[in-house]
């Protein structure tokens, strides 16, 4: 297949094998956080899906760090704006340690990554 090709969910061929390679490293750094966590994480399947509730990725940002200190966050969110406060939250644990986003909150939230 084609790079410049799409695929059926409109995403060409490169932006789906980027997304699988990163879908399998995040879930090799969830692996470490397994054990410590209050409920077992799942294991991510659709990244765009799996990280948009902020969970995974509070997990995963612990496991990066090495930090189990996160700050309250909703473990189940259902609505949109507990998912936002998730990511939110998650993004400034990760800028006042030692990682930076730039304008990614929203799209993570959103499932755009």
């Amino acid at each position: 297949m084609d790079s410049n090709r799409s695929s059926r969910s409109g995403r060409s061929y490169s932006e789906l094998i980027q997304s699988k390679v990163f879908t399998n490293w995040v879930n090799l750094k969830l692996k470490r956080r397994i054990a410590s966590a209050p409920q077992p994480p799942k294991f991510v399947s659709d990244i765009r899906r799996d990280l948009s509730d902020g969970v995974l990725l509070i997990y995963l940002s612990e496991s990066l760090t090495k930090e189990y200190n996160t700050p309250l966050f909703t473990l189940k969110p259902s609505s949109r704006p507990e998912k936002l406060k998730n990511v939110t939250l998650v993004l400034v644990y990760c800028n006042f340690t030692r990682f930076s986003f730039v304008k990614i909150g929203i799209k993570i939230a959103r499932g755009i990554l």
